[in-house]
């Protein structure tokens, strides 16, 4: 659950100032955004924190009680997440100091802030941390840049929908769509990367515990992108030029796809929890030396 926590809201408070500097959305719009953004970057800090007495109670095989022993916080500040809260704590209180600005986030700060919250997670975990490092770590980075900018986007545009004009509603999401359509792009190259990466064989996705939740998370994930087309396509002309009840239908569908993606981020928590084939066959490979 804190893993689910830490992905949601470091993903989404990164977001925030993405969205936010890349539409420049009404003040409206923007205080909404600014505000989650706050938000998910305050749980963030406490979950990265949080994350390494788990982390160290996980490996000693100890329970919640854990948590009070001094040796769980050794263990937990002996392993990569350590560095991975050295860089994701400060990177989550700049972004709350960027996103405490009046209408638009603090430039220097937000963009610093960001890139530690997205380095935080290339320092530990099966896919940044996979060989070649080099190549893996960038690839990771540009999923999870794409992945936090869509996702901390569906609430304001879906707060746009409620506030703003039609018109005005429908030229902010199709701003958002020139974003949008290459952010698809990326997650999905990028996700076929580490996938084949981590399973090294197409096969591999149905007979092993990572190659299911994979599966389910790709599931969910043509899921999100048919009602990403749905909206583009369909919702957003009709907003501009304010069709009938087009307003309440993205709102709903926005809805949906933000309730799915939430899915798809406990499925990739998920994953980090789960070894994947690429580093059971080292491993066999290892002892059969």
């Amino acid at each position: 659950i804190n893993r689910w926590i830490l992905y949601a809201s470091m993903l989404w408070a990164a977001g925030s100032v993405l969205f936010l500097l890349a539409l420049s959305p009404p003040s409206a719009v923007a205080a909404s955004s600014l505000r989650s953004g706050r938000l998910a970057a305050l749980l963030s800090a406490a979950t990265f924190v949080l994350a390494i007495g788990l982390g160290g109670a996980d490996m000693r095989l100890a329970g919640f009680d854990g948590l009070l022993s001094a040796e769980t916080w050794r263990t937990g500040l002996g392993s990569t997440l350590a560095a991975s809260a050295a860089l994701g704590v400060p990177g989550m209180l700049m972004l709350l100091a960027a996103l405490s600005a009046a209408d638009r986030p603090k430039t220097g700060l937000a963009v610093i802030g960001a890139a530690l919250g997205i380095g935080s997670f290339l320092v530990t975990g099966h896919a940044a941390t996979a060989p070649p490092a080099w190549l893996m770590a960038p690839v990771v980075g540009l999923h999870l840049v794409a992945t936090a900018f869509w996702l901390a986007s569906l609430m304001p545009l879906r707060h746009a929908a409620r506030v703003l004009p039609a018109s005005e509603a429908g030229e902010l999401m199709e701003r958002f769509s020139r974003y949008a359509v290459p952010a698809v792009g990326i997650v999905l190259l990028s996700g076929i990367a580490i996938s084949w990466r981590q399973l090294g064989d197409p096969t591999r996705l149905i007979d092993n515990p990572y190659g299911l939740i994979l599966a389910a998370k790709l599931a969910l994930f043509v899921c999100i992108l048919a009602i990403a087309i749905y909206n583009k396509r369909s919702l957003t002309p009709q907003l501009r030029v304010a069709t009938a009840d087009a307003d309440t239908r993205i709102r709903r569908t926005i809805g949906v796809e933000l309730l799915i993606y939430l899915l798809v981020l406990s499925a990739a928590a998920g994953l980090t929890l789960t070894t994947p084939p690429r580093a059971l066959i080292a491993g066999s490979t290892s002892d059969a030396r």
